[in-house]
Protein backbone atom coordinates (compact mmCIF):
# COMPACT_ATOMS: atom_id res chain seq x y z
CA UNK A 1 0.00 0.00 0.00
CA UNK A 2 2.83 2.40 0.86
CA UNK A 3 4.57 1.72 -2.49
CA UNK A 4 1.35 2.37 -4.46
CA UNK A 5 0.72 5.60 -2.51
CA UNK A 6 4.24 6.87 -3.26
CA UNK A 7 3.71 6.26 -6.98
CA UNK A 8 0.50 8.27 -6.87
CA UNK A 9 2.19 11.16 -5.12
CA UNK A 10 5.11 11.19 -7.56
CA UNK A 11 2.72 11.13 -10.57
CA UNK A 12 0.57 13.90 -9.12
CA UNK A 13 3.68 15.99 -8.45
CA UNK A 14 4.93 15.52 -12.03
CA UNK A 15 1.52 16.38 -13.52
CA UNK A 16 1.32 19.51 -11.39
CA UNK A 17 4.83 20.53 -12.40
CA UNK A 18 4.07 20.05 -16.11
CA UNK A 19 0.80 22.00 -15.81
CA UNK A 20 2.57 24.84 -14.03
CA UNK A 21 5.22 24.95 -16.77
CA UNK A 22 2.56 25.10 -19.48
CA UNK A 23 0.68 27.92 -17.72
CA UNK A 24 3.93 29.81 -17.19
CA UNK A 25 4.80 29.59 -20.91
CA UNK A 26 1.30 30.73 -21.91
CA UNK A 27 1.43 33.59 -19.42
CA UNK A 28 4.86 34.64 -20.65
CA UNK A 29 3.70 34.55 -24.28
CA UNK A 30 0.61 36.60 -23.43
CA UNK A 31 2.69 39.18 -21.61
CA UNK A 32 5.05 39.47 -24.56
CA UNK A 33 2.20 39.86 -27.09
CA UNK A 34 0.53 42.51 -24.91
CA UNK A 35 3.76 44.44 -24.56
CA UNK A 36 4.61 44.46 -28.26
CA UNK A 37 1.06 44.73 -29.61
CA UNK A 38 -0.04 47.83 -31.53
CA UNK A 39 -3.57 49.11 -30.76
CA UNK A 40 -5.79 50.01 -33.73
CA UNK A 41 -9.46 50.74 -34.25
CA UNK A 42 -11.74 49.92 -37.19
CA UNK A 43 -15.01 51.59 -38.17
CA UNK A 44 -17.63 49.39 -39.82
CA UNK A 45 -20.81 50.92 -41.26
CA UNK A 46 -22.41 47.51 -41.80
CA UNK A 47 -23.31 44.66 -39.46
CA UNK A 48 -20.60 42.78 -37.53
CA UNK A 49 -22.73 39.76 -36.67
CA UNK A 50 -20.67 36.96 -35.10
CA UNK A 51 -17.62 39.11 -34.33
CA UNK A 52 -16.71 39.00 -30.64
CA UNK A 53 -13.92 39.86 -28.27
CA UNK A 54 -10.97 37.57 -28.94
CA UNK A 55 -11.80 37.06 -32.64
CA UNK A 56 -8.83 36.76 -34.96
CA UNK A 57 -7.28 39.61 -36.93
CA UNK A 58 -5.47 38.64 -40.13
CA UNK A 59 -3.31 40.47 -42.62
CA UNK A 60 -4.07 39.02 -46.07
CA UNK A 61 -4.94 35.69 -44.43
CA UNK A 62 -2.07 35.55 -41.90
CA UNK A 63 -3.04 35.75 -38.17
CA UNK A 64 -1.48 38.92 -36.71
CA UNK A 65 -3.69 39.84 -33.71
CA UNK A 66 -7.08 39.73 -32.06
CA UNK A 67 -10.15 41.84 -31.25
CA UNK A 68 -10.03 43.47 -27.81
CA UNK A 69 -13.32 45.43 -27.68
CA UNK A 70 -16.44 46.15 -29.72
CA UNK A 71 -18.78 49.09 -29.18
CA UNK A 72 -21.16 51.51 -30.89
CA UNK A 73 -19.34 54.70 -31.81
CA UNK A 74 -20.31 57.51 -29.39
CA UNK A 75 -19.97 60.03 -32.23
CA UNK A 76 -22.11 58.21 -34.79
CA UNK A 77 -24.56 55.41 -33.80
CA UNK A 78 -24.50 54.04 -37.35
CA UNK A 79 -20.80 53.12 -36.99
CA UNK A 80 -19.56 50.04 -35.12
CA UNK A 81 -16.14 50.67 -33.56
CA UNK A 82 -13.90 47.60 -33.25
CA UNK A 83 -10.65 47.85 -31.25
CA UNK A 84 -7.90 45.43 -32.26
CA UNK A 85 -4.29 44.67 -31.35
CA UNK A 86 -1.73 43.46 -33.92
CA UNK A 87 1.91 42.45 -33.83
CA UNK A 88 4.44 45.21 -34.25
CA UNK A 89 5.71 43.65 -37.49
CA UNK A 90 2.29 44.00 -39.13
CA UNK A 91 2.55 46.44 -42.08
CA UNK A 92 0.07 49.31 -41.64
CA UNK A 93 -0.23 51.78 -44.56
CA UNK A 94 -2.19 54.97 -44.99
CA UNK A 95 -4.44 53.14 -47.46
CA UNK A 96 -4.91 50.02 -45.30
CA UNK A 97 -8.57 48.97 -44.98
CA UNK A 98 -10.37 46.23 -43.05
CA UNK A 99 -13.05 43.74 -44.07
CA UNK A 100 -15.21 41.45 -42.00
CA UNK A 101 -14.94 37.98 -43.56
CA UNK A 102 -16.10 34.48 -42.68
CA UNK A 103 -14.18 31.27 -43.51
CA UNK A 104 -16.91 29.16 -45.09
CA UNK A 105 -20.55 28.87 -44.14
CA UNK A 106 -20.25 28.08 -40.42
CA UNK A 107 -16.86 29.57 -39.55
CA UNK A 108 -16.29 32.38 -37.05
CA UNK A 109 -15.93 35.85 -38.62
CA UNK A 110 -12.60 37.65 -38.42
CA UNK A 111 -11.13 41.04 -39.35
CA UNK A 112 -9.07 41.00 -42.55
CA UNK A 113 -6.50 43.79 -43.05
CA UNK A 114 -5.40 44.58 -46.60
CA UNK A 115 -4.45 47.47 -48.84
CA UNK A 116 -6.76 49.04 -51.36
CA UNK A 117 -6.52 47.86 -54.98
CA UNK A 118 -4.15 50.08 -57.02
CA UNK A 119 -6.76 50.30 -59.77
CA UNK A 120 -9.21 52.05 -57.42
CA UNK A 121 -6.87 54.87 -56.38
CA UNK A 122 -7.43 58.43 -57.51
CA UNK A 123 -4.54 59.94 -59.48
CA UNK A 124 -4.80 63.12 -57.39
CA UNK A 125 -4.61 61.24 -54.07
CA UNK A 126 -1.35 61.30 -52.05
CA UNK A 127 1.10 58.42 -52.41
CA UNK A 128 0.46 55.76 -49.69
CA UNK A 129 3.10 55.49 -46.96
CA UNK A 130 3.74 52.93 -44.23
CA UNK A 131 3.55 53.65 -40.47
CA UNK A 132 6.24 52.52 -38.09
CA UNK A 133 5.40 50.79 -34.80
CA UNK A 134 6.76 53.73 -32.79
CA UNK A 135 4.59 56.23 -34.70
CA UNK A 136 1.48 54.18 -34.02
CA UNK A 137 2.28 53.83 -30.30
CA UNK A 138 2.80 57.60 -29.87
CA UNK A 139 -0.71 58.45 -31.07
CA UNK A 140 -3.16 59.67 -28.43
CA UNK A 141 -5.92 57.53 -29.92
CA UNK A 142 -5.43 54.26 -31.79
CA UNK A 143 -4.94 54.69 -35.51
CA UNK A 144 -8.28 54.59 -37.38
CA UNK A 145 -8.78 52.09 -40.22
CA UNK A 146 -11.90 52.29 -42.35
CA UNK A 147 -13.93 49.10 -42.79
CA UNK A 148 -15.21 48.00 -46.17
CA UNK A 149 -17.92 45.52 -47.18
CA UNK A 150 -16.85 42.21 -48.70
CA UNK A 151 -17.20 41.49 -52.41
CA UNK A 152 -20.19 39.25 -51.69
CA UNK A 153 -21.92 42.08 -49.81
CA UNK A 154 -21.21 44.46 -52.69
CA UNK A 155 -22.71 41.95 -55.09
CA UNK A 156 -25.87 41.65 -52.99
CA UNK A 157 -26.10 45.47 -52.80
CA UNK A 158 -25.77 45.86 -56.57
CA UNK A 159 -28.06 42.94 -57.40
CA UNK A 160 -31.37 44.90 -57.07
CA UNK A 161 -30.06 47.62 -59.42
CA UNK A 162 -28.99 45.02 -61.96
CA UNK A 163 -32.39 43.30 -61.74
CA UNK A 164 -34.20 46.61 -62.37
CA UNK A 165 -31.95 47.40 -65.35
CA UNK A 166 -32.41 43.91 -66.83
CA UNK A 167 -36.19 44.12 -66.36
CA UNK A 168 -36.29 47.48 -68.13
CA UNK A 169 -34.10 46.11 -70.91
CA UNK A 170 -36.39 43.08 -71.33
CA UNK A 171 -39.45 45.36 -71.50
CA UNK A 172 -37.89 47.49 -74.22
CA UNK A 173 -36.82 44.41 -76.16
CA UNK A 174 -40.36 43.02 -75.92
CA UNK A 175 -41.79 46.32 -77.19
CA UNK A 176 -39.37 46.31 -80.11
CA UNK A 177 -40.27 42.72 -81.01
CA UNK A 178 -43.98 43.53 -80.84
CA UNK A 179 -43.54 46.48 -83.17
CA UNK A 180 -41.52 44.39 -85.60
CA UNK A 181 -44.18 41.66 -85.49
CA UNK A 182 -46.91 44.25 -86.10
CA UNK A 183 -45.01 45.58 -89.11
CA UNK A 184 -44.60 42.09 -90.58
CA UNK A 185 -48.15 40.84 -89.95
CA UNK A 186 -50.43 39.36 -92.62
CA UNK A 187 -52.30 42.61 -93.35
CA UNK A 188 -49.11 44.58 -94.06
CA UNK A 189 -47.82 41.82 -96.32
CA UNK A 190 -51.07 41.92 -98.29
CA UNK A 191 -50.83 45.71 -98.53
CA UNK A 192 -47.31 45.46 -99.93
CA UNK A 193 -48.47 42.90 -102.47
CA UNK A 194 -51.32 45.19 -103.48
CA UNK A 195 -48.90 48.10 -103.90
CA UNK A 196 -46.67 46.00 -106.15
CA UNK A 197 -49.63 44.93 -108.27
CA UNK A 198 -50.78 48.54 -108.59
CA UNK A 199 -47.28 49.60 -109.62
CA UNK A 200 -47.26 46.90 -112.29
CA UNK A 201 -50.65 48.09 -113.52
CA UNK A 202 -49.48 51.70 -113.68
CA UNK A 203 -46.30 50.65 -115.51
CA UNK A 204 -48.34 48.71 -118.03
CA UNK A 205 -50.68 51.67 -118.55
CA UNK A 206 -47.76 54.07 -118.97
CA UNK A 207 -46.21 51.76 -121.53
CA UNK A 208 -49.51 51.63 -123.42
CA UNK A 209 -49.76 55.42 -123.32
CA UNK A 210 -46.23 55.76 -124.68
CA UNK A 211 -46.92 53.42 -127.59
CA UNK A 212 -50.03 55.32 -128.51
CA UNK A 213 -48.59 58.80 -128.01
CA UNK A 214 -48.23 59.22 -131.75
CA UNK A 215 -51.94 58.74 -132.24
CA UNK A 216 -53.00 61.20 -129.54
CA UNK A 217 -53.60 63.99 -132.08
CA UNK A 218 -56.00 61.74 -133.89
CA UNK A 219 -59.57 62.55 -133.00
CA UNK A 220 -60.65 58.95 -133.05
CA UNK A 221 -58.12 58.06 -130.32
CA UNK A 222 -59.11 60.87 -127.96
CA UNK A 223 -61.64 58.63 -126.25
CA UNK A 224 -59.04 55.94 -125.78
CA UNK A 225 -56.59 58.40 -124.16
CA UNK A 226 -59.33 59.62 -121.83
CA UNK A 227 -60.09 56.03 -120.86
CA UNK A 228 -56.42 55.33 -120.12
CA UNK A 229 -56.16 58.43 -117.95
CA UNK A 230 -59.24 57.40 -116.03
CA UNK A 231 -57.71 54.01 -115.41
CA UNK A 232 -54.51 55.69 -114.23
CA UNK A 233 -56.46 57.91 -111.89
CA UNK A 234 -58.30 54.88 -110.51
CA UNK A 235 -54.98 53.06 -109.95
CA UNK A 236 -53.50 56.10 -108.15
CA UNK A 237 -56.61 56.30 -105.96
CA UNK A 238 -56.00 52.69 -104.92
CA UNK A 239 -52.30 53.35 -104.27
CA UNK A 240 -52.79 56.39 -102.01
CA UNK A 241 -54.29 54.47 -98.98
CA UNK A 242 -51.64 51.79 -99.29
CA UNK A 243 -48.86 54.41 -99.39
CA UNK A 244 -50.34 56.09 -96.32
CA UNK A 245 -50.39 52.79 -94.41
CA UNK A 246 -46.82 52.08 -95.53
CA UNK A 247 -45.73 55.52 -94.23
CA UNK A 248 -47.31 54.73 -90.85
CA UNK A 249 -45.51 51.39 -90.71
CA UNK A 250 -42.17 53.07 -91.52
CA UNK A 251 -42.79 55.52 -88.66
CA UNK A 252 -43.32 52.62 -86.27
CA UNK A 253 -40.05 51.07 -87.42
CA UNK A 254 -38.23 54.37 -86.80
CA UNK A 255 -39.66 54.53 -83.26
CA UNK A 256 -38.52 50.96 -82.65
CA UNK A 257 -35.02 51.78 -83.90
CA UNK A 258 -34.89 54.81 -81.59
CA UNK A 259 -35.98 52.67 -78.61
CA UNK A 260 -33.29 50.12 -79.50
CA UNK A 261 -30.68 52.90 -79.57
CA UNK A 262 -31.79 54.13 -76.13
CA UNK A 263 -31.64 50.55 -74.86
CA UNK A 264 -28.04 50.15 -76.11
CA UNK A 265 -27.05 53.40 -74.37
CA UNK A 266 -28.55 52.20 -71.08
CA UNK A 267 -26.78 48.85 -71.37
CA UNK A 268 -23.44 50.61 -71.93
CA UNK A 269 -24.05 52.91 -68.92
CA UNK A 270 -25.02 49.94 -66.73
CA UNK A 271 -21.86 48.03 -67.69
CA UNK A 272 -19.70 51.14 -67.07
CA UNK A 273 -21.25 51.73 -63.61
CA UNK A 274 -20.94 48.10 -62.49
CA UNK A 275 -17.53 47.39 -64.03
CA UNK A 276 -15.67 47.60 -60.70
CA UNK A 277 -18.12 45.37 -58.71
CA UNK A 278 -18.11 42.83 -61.56
CA UNK A 279 -14.29 42.82 -61.64
CA UNK A 280 -14.09 42.43 -57.86
CA UNK A 281 -16.68 39.66 -57.96
CA UNK A 282 -14.84 37.72 -60.69
CA UNK A 283 -11.56 38.16 -58.74
CA UNK A 284 -12.63 36.91 -55.30
CA UNK A 285 -16.41 36.79 -55.15
CA UNK A 286 -16.69 33.68 -57.33
CA UNK A 287 -14.32 31.77 -55.03
CA UNK A 288 -16.31 32.85 -51.95
CA UNK A 289 -19.58 31.95 -53.63
CA UNK A 290 -18.22 28.51 -54.64
CA UNK A 291 -17.07 27.90 -51.06
CA UNK A 292 -20.53 28.99 -49.87
CA UNK A 293 -22.18 26.40 -52.21
CA UNK A 294 -19.84 23.60 -51.00
CA UNK A 295 -20.60 24.33 -47.34
CA UNK A 296 -24.31 24.51 -48.10
CA UNK A 297 -24.15 21.04 -49.75
CA UNK A 298 -22.50 19.63 -46.62
CA UNK A 299 -25.26 21.14 -44.50
CA UNK A 300 -27.95 19.59 -46.76
CA UNK A 301 -26.28 16.15 -46.59
CA UNK A 302 -26.08 16.32 -42.78
CA UNK A 303 -29.74 17.36 -42.56
CA UNK A 304 -30.75 14.51 -44.89
CA UNK A 305 -28.92 11.94 -42.72
CA UNK A 306 -30.58 13.36 -39.60
CA UNK A 307 -34.06 13.13 -41.19
CA UNK A 308 -33.43 9.51 -42.29
CA UNK A 309 -32.38 8.61 -38.77
CA UNK A 310 -35.53 10.20 -37.30
CA UNK A 311 -37.76 8.43 -39.85
CA UNK A 312 -36.17 5.05 -39.23
CA UNK A 313 -36.42 5.18 -35.42
CA UNK A 314 -38.15 8.33 -34.08
CA UNK A 315 -38.68 7.05 -30.53
CA UNK A 316 -35.11 5.84 -30.24
CA UNK A 317 -33.82 9.19 -31.54
CA UNK A 318 -35.85 11.44 -29.19
CA UNK A 319 -36.19 9.19 -26.04
CA UNK A 320 -33.24 6.82 -26.39
CA UNK A 321 -33.43 3.04 -26.77
CA UNK A 322 -35.67 1.42 -24.17
CA UNK A 323 -36.00 -2.22 -23.29
CA UNK A 324 -39.59 -3.18 -24.14
CA UNK A 325 -41.88 -5.47 -22.14
CA UNK A 326 -41.65 -9.14 -23.03
CA UNK A 327 -44.41 -11.57 -21.96
CA UNK A 328 -43.40 -14.25 -19.54
CA UNK A 329 -40.86 -12.18 -17.62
Amino acid sequence: METRASYVLVGAFLLGLISAGIFFVLWLGGQQDTTNAIPLRVHFKGDVTGLDKGSNVRYRGIPVGKVTRIRISPRDPDIIEVFIEVREDTPIWTDTVARLETPGLTGSPFVQLLRQSPGSKDAAAPVPTAFSADELRKLKEPHLIQGQPTNLQKLFDELPKAVVAITKLATQATTLVDRASAFLNEDNRKQVQTILKNVETVSANIETVTKRAGDILSKENTDRVSSILKEADAAMAEIRPAVKRLTTAVGNVEKGAKSFGDMSTQIEAMVRENRRPIRNFTATGLFEFGQFIADFRKLVNSTERLVRRIESDPSGFFFGRRRGYSPGR
